[in-house]
């Protein structure tokens, strides 16, 4: 990283006239003015390098939009989950310069992005040293921001509105066609969403998995809805038997905390357990802001609730 700096402030001491500031755009290239979470930034209107620096929250939208960034940072390569809310194959050709952590400064200026986007909650401290590089866009993904709106306001940056609203719609009839499969079960299902990381937890509102949930007609077993509207999500494995429900959903990361939770008597007499109405979900599906992620939450719930025979008498 210091190197990164380094090199970052020879470009903007040496690199430059005087009189243009580092993040300049040419003036051959047609620009507009984009406000955002750390300022205003002149961006291309048609940007061709782009860089996202998270995966599930602006790599996968920015797919989602028809959009192939040059480079992106990962997740968790080391946990085993290089990307979250993509495909494989959709990374091919993609470079990675770091995680999203602490993304790669030195790579990021080879690459000569004309268009970075950026996490303001995890890129505050680095925002200058990227504006010195290309125009930056920074984003707040705020709690209790509805993944919709967070997608359109992507989508407005990237010029792709109107991709974005067709993507939604499609997804708007999905809901519809899951509710009529559904019908009455909807009135008394209960759902319940444990995730596994160390500790114990459920989702909050501000999960792109509740707000489909709750677009598809569905409820979390009583504790975990007032969780989800406190913000408190993590909860003791003594309280286990509170969060049994018609079916469940398990967020597991790969660690052995997870497997030691697994084997705990408390776990292994839940209702669902016992009866096999659950199933593991995964990270690289349901974690993400993108049409994409929803459809793919969507995808399970046809599986596991509205095709489920066990279920039909629920």
């Amino acid at each position: 990283m210091l190197a990164g700096l380094i090199f970052l402030l020879a470009i903007a001491c040496n690199g430059r006239p005087s009189s243009e500031t580092p993040a300049d755009v040419p003036l051959s290239v047609e620009t507009r003015l984009i406000k955002h979470d750390l300022g205003e930034t002149e961006i291309p209107i048609e940007p061709q390098r782009i860089v996202t620096l998270t995966d599930a929250w602006l790599l996968a939208p920015a797919l989602d939009l028809g959009i192939k960034p040059i480079a992106t940072t990962t997740y968790s390569a080391v946990d085993g989950i290089p990307f979250r809310s993509v495909k494989a194959e959709q990374v091919e050709g993609i470079e990675r310069i770091g995680d999203g952590h602490q993304p790669n400064l030195e790579k990021l200026v080879a690459l000569k992005p004309d268009l970075i986007l950026a996490d303001a909650n995890l890129h505050q401290a680095i925002y200058d040293h990227l504006s010195a590089i290309a125009p930056t866009v920074a984003f707040i993904f705020y709690e209790g921001d509805s993944f919709k709106d967070t997608f359109r306001q992507i989508a407005l940056v990237l010029n792709k509105a109107e991709r974005a609203e067709q993507l939604l719609t499609q997804y708007q009839n999905r809901i519809e066609q899951f509710k009529q499969m559904m019908g009455n079960r909807l009135e008394t299902l209960k759902i319940s969403y444990i995730s596994i990381y160390g500790e114990l937890g459920t989702i909050g509102t501000a999960f792109t998995a509740y707000e489909v949930l709750s677009d598809a007609g569905l409820k979390l077993v009583p504790v975990q809805e007032k969780m989800a509207r406190l913000d408190s999500v993590n909860f003791s494995i003594e309280t286990l038997p509170e969060h049994d429900g018609d079916f469940l959903f398990i967020e597991k990361y790969p660690n052995k905390e997870a497997a030691s939770i697994q084997k705990n008597p408390l776990w292994k007499q839940l209702d669902v357990i016992q009866s096999g109405r659950y199933t593991e979900i995964s990270l690289e599906r349901w974690i993400g802001i993108s049409a994409t992620t929803a459809n793919y939450i969507l995808d399970d719930l046809f599986k596991y609730l509205a095709n489920n025979p066990a279920l039909a008498n629920t």
